[in-house]
């Protein structure tokens, strides 16, 4: 199972995952980000996700996250910064996703 929290200041959203992710905590994650992120103006906000503590992402996680991803780009964020620590498939799976959802505005650290 997957954990996450999630913080905001008026030109930052800040998200810390660890885990697993289920589809479950995937749709739990996404109701709880957009109330985040309703609170700030994103088209002035970075949005930094540190999922140094994320396992490899399964299969049908991968189509959710690319989901996410196409949230993140709509609601037209500055930019957005994801730490993937030193784990390099978690890396590698990332770019491609990132790469298919078209997310321009994107670093991967």
């Amino acid at each position: 199972m997957g954990g996450f929290k999630i913080s905001s200041t008026s030109n930052s959203i800040s998200a810390v995952f660890e885990g697993l992710f289920t589809v479950d905590d995937a749709r739990f994650y996404i109701e709880s980000f957009k109330k985040e992120a309703a609170k700030v103006n994103t088209a002035n906000c970075n949005l930094i996700l540190d999922g140094s503590n994320l396992k490899e992402l399964p299969t049908e996680m991968q189509e959710i996250l690319k989901n996410i991803l196409v949230l993140y780009k709509s609601m037209g964020f500055n930019n957005v910064i994801l730490d993937s620590g030193n784990n390099e498939i978690l890396k590698t799976q990332v770019k491609r996703i990132v790469a298919d959802a078209g997310l321009t505005e994107f670093s991967l650290i």
